[in-house]
C-alpha cells in the first residue's frame, strides 16, 4: 500500500517520502490514466476500486482524501462526483 500511496526521494542526503503521483491527482482532481490494473496485486484493485466508488481514499498515516477526479482504468471511463 505504501508504494501506492508514497515515494520515497532524497533530499540533501535524507530519504523523504513525498505524496505518489495517484495521492496527487486525487487530491487535485487531476486526470489520472492507470494501465493494466487487472494484473495489479489484489490490495491495489481494492484501493483502485473504492477510489472509483466512493471518490475517496484513506492513506495509512490517516489522512482521507475526497476529491472530484476523473478516472481512467483499463480504457473504462469513471467520473466520480464529491
Amino acid at each position: 500500500m505504501q508504494t501506492l500511496t508514497l515515494q520515497p526521494t532524497v533530499h540533501e542526503g535524507v530519504i523523504v517520502y513525498d505524496d505518489s503521483p495517484l495521492v496527487r491527482a486525487v487530491k487535485h482532481g487531476h486526470v489520472l490514466i492507470v494501465d493494466e490494473a487487472d494484473k495489479a496485486p489484489t490490495n491495489v484493485t481494492c484501493i483502485l476500486k473504492t477510489l472509483v466508488e466512493s471518490g475517496e481514499m484513506h492513506l495509512a498515516d490517516g489522512r482521507r482524501i475526497v476529491s472530484g477526479v476523473y478516472v481512467c482504468i483499463n480504457h473504462i471511463e469513471h467520473l466520480i462526483h464529491t
